[in-house]
């Protein structure tokens, strides 16, 4: 531990801490973990060997900070080595974070230390694709969302609503913002079925979407979304 200020954690807390460093020294015996001794948080900090394949190795270091609401929020990943400079396609970034998630929509939890094994297991496949990345000229070998909130956030829009084009999603977008119609009405997206049997479900498991500060921004990138699939 270390810090200033007198020891603050729970029992608990340290319970948790002392599960993920056993955990940690397992998976990633090349990092060592920091606990904040008036409860802020922790961080665990050092170097990971990634398996590129071929029997052959390499090294990144990388920090993992715990945030003080942890396990309730996610840790956040940063590279700290200067191997990688920040880019969209890498999914680093401009902080040299890394964007392993979106927000929303597939957050993991991290209440269990299972939890945790299993996003150390993402991370060890992510880092994996980085230099596959590489390998195939600067192109991301899986799946992803679209760059940046606004879009990523429309991709999911698009593909949870299936939207087929701008006109109803403009029909749409009052619903997700809260202006839901009668449940015995149609559905405004234009399908004449009564609302309860249509969008509505699809359009509760949206409500966060309200909660954006950019969420005004997400029509335009609907737009853009769809034009780009035509």
């Amino acid at each position: 531990m270390f810090g200033r200020t007198g020891l603050t954690l729970t029992k608990q807390q340290l319970q948790r801490y002392e599960q993920d460093r056993q955990l940690l020294g397992e998976m990633l015996p090349g990092m060592r973990q920091l606990i904040h001794a008036d409860g802020s948080g922790a961080v665990a900090e050092g170097s990971v060997e990634v398996d590129v394949g071929a029997g052959c190795w390499e090294t990144v270091q990388i920090e993992i900070v715990f945030e003080c609401d942890y396990p309730r929020t996610p840790p956040r990943v940063n590279e700290t080595g200067g191997r990688w400079r920040p880019e969209d396609d890498r999914h680093i970034m401009d902080t040299h974070e890394f964007c392993l998630w979106l927000e929303h929509v597939d957050t993991p939890s991290f209440a269990t230390v299972d939890d945790l094994r299993r996003e150390i297991l993402r991370l060890l496949i992510f880092l994996r694709d980085q230099f596959v990345y590489d390998d195939l000229g600067k192109r991301w070998p899986g799946s992803q969302w679209k760059h940046r909130a606004p879009a990523a956030y429309a991709q999911h829009l698009t593909e949870t609503l299936h939207i087929t084009d701008s006109s109803m999603f403009r029909r749409l977008w009052p619903a997700i913002l809260g202006q839901s119609p009668d449940h015995r009405q149609s559905c405004p997206c234009g399908s004449r079925i009564p609302y309860r049997r249509c969008h509505l479900s699809a359009i509760e498991s949206l409500s966060w979407v309200r909660t954006l500060k950019d969420r005004n921004q997400i029509p335009n990138a609907v737009k853009e979304q769809l034009r780009e699939a035509a």
